[in-house]
């Protein structure tokens, strides 16, 4: 289940993931290209590439451990060389919450400059599977993940007396 969650550039996703123990979650930020090398680099908490003008950023707000850059060269047409940052996570048994912060910019957003930190951005509260975001804009918005779809179940048990 996701919901995106969306202000100015930045872009808030939410996802409630089912998953067995053992499996795990990637989330990737968008793909940018060049004629030349990009400038990429991740840390603990995030990734980002840049190339010809154009930065792509993705930052674990809550519920991934890593991250990093896949790099490509000849594999995109828009350019000699290619990367996407991402996220990664393993999954618990039963339900997870994940929260990433997505951005695709020219890298001039003097709020995500130098120290990235998603929290000069936005600010997320998580409660079993409600998600809460206060953005640095000022406006706040919930979404209880949980809560998205009617539960649906199929019962092929008959009961005579109901």
């Amino acid at each position: 289940m996701t919901a995106s969650l969306v202000t100015a550039a930045y872009e808030l996703r939410c996802h409630l993931v089912t998953a067995s123990a053992g499996w795990s979650l990637r989330e990737g930020g968008h793909a940018v290209a060049s004629d030349v090398e990009l400038d990429c680099e991740s840390d603990a908490s995030g990734a980002w590439a840049v190339g010809d003008g154009v930065r792509s950023m993705v930052l674990g707000v809550f519920g991934y451990e890593s991250a990093g850059v896949v790099r490509y060269e000849g594999a995109n047409a828009l350019g000699m060389y290619s990367a996407a940052p991402y996220l990664f996570a393993r999954a618990s048994s039963g339900e997870s919450v994940h929260v990433a912060l997505h951005v695709l910019d020219s890298g001039a957003d003097i709020r995500l400059a130098g120290a990235v930190d998603a929290a000069d951005v936005v600010e997320v509260e998580v409660s079993d599977t409600q998600v809460t975001a206060r953005w640095a804009e000022g406006s706040t918005v919930t979404v209880n993940l949980g809560d998205l779809f009617e539960s649906r179940s199929t019962d092929v048990s008959t009961d005579a007396t109901a």
